[in-house]
């Protein structure tokens, strides 16, 4: 008996336009809203860090997780600071304040995810 393949057709996420939203900071945030229906109840962005360059500290009211896909440098996370690298998935609760800084000589991409309660 001969097996069939079929196709399945799985939507294709694509990536909003480039925003520069700090000197070595490039964001680019996945349009889950048009890709999707309905859309799903989270947020997702692919982001760069320069080396020797920062994400602005920011806090927010929604929770947020990072995967760190390349690269390594120093997560600042409410009034603490640690090492934070390649393969690293880390977890923010809402209104802390984070940054992440890439001392490295390597580029930094970090995936992001955040949703509302």
């Amino acid at each position: 008996m001969i097996k069939q393949n079929h196709l399945i057709e799985v939507p294709r996420l694509y990536f909003l336009p480039t925003q520069h939203l700090a000197p070595g900071l490039k964001v680019r945030e996945i349009d889950l809203a048009s890709s999707i229906s309905p859309s799903p109840p989270f947020q997702s962005s692919r982001f760069t860090v320069d080396s020797g360059c920062s994400s602005p500290p920011e806090k927010h009211e929604v929770h947020e997780m990072w995967f760190i896909s390349e690269g390594k440098g120093k997560l600042c996370y409410d009034n603490q600071e640690m090492q934070i690298q390649q393969n690293d998935f880390v977890y923010f609760e809402p209104n802390k304040t984070h940054q992440v800084i890439n001392d490295s000589s390597d580029m930094m991409v970090i995936f992001s995810i955040w949703w509302s309660d």
